[in-house]
C-alpha cells in the first residue's frame, strides 16, 4: 500500500520489492521462513512501453487467492513475499482479473489487473 501511495500522490514510478530469506537463530525458531523468495515491481502512474497491465488495489476482508498448484501453493502459504505468487501468475500469463493477496491478519489486498489503456 506504501508503494501505490506513492505513486499516486506523487504522480512517480515506485519500485516495490519484497524479499524473504531464513532467519537466524532464534528468530527462526520463532519464524521460520523455508526457502528465499523475492519480487520486484515497478509501478508508474501512467502507461509505459513496458508496462504489463494497469493495477487498481483496495483493502478487502475477502479470502486470498490460492493457487491450485500444490507445491507453488505451499510457497505462497509459508514465504511472506510469495504472497504476491497470484498476482505474477496473471501478470505473466496477461489475464485480466481480480486477484486477491494475504496483506495483514484480518485484511488483504484486492487488485484489478486489465489491460493498459
Amino acid at each position: 500500500m506504501e508503494a501505490l501511495t506513492q505513486v499516486v500522490v506523487d504522480r512517480t514510478a515506485v519500485l516495490l520489492l519484497a524479499c524473504d530469506v531464513s532467519y537466524p537463530e532464534p528468530l527462526h525458531t520463532k519464524r521460520p521462513i523455508p526457502d528465499a523468495f523475492g519480487v520486484g515491481l515497478v509501478l508508474a502512474p501512467g502507461r509505459r512501453k513496458s508496462s504489463l497491465a494497469r493495477l487498481t488495489a483496495a483493502l478487502t476482508d475477502a479470502a486470498a487467492d490460492r493457487i491450485p498448484d500444490s507445491p507453488l501453493e505451499a510457497v505462497r502459504s509459508s514465504i511472506p513475499a510469495a504472497r504476491s505468487l497470484p498476482l505474477l501468475l496473471r501478470l505473466a500469463r496477461r489475464e485480466p482479473g481480480h486477484v486477491v493477496i494475504d496483506y495483514f491478519d484480518t485484511q488483504r489486498l484486492a487488485v484489478e489487473v486489465s489491460a493498459c489503456r
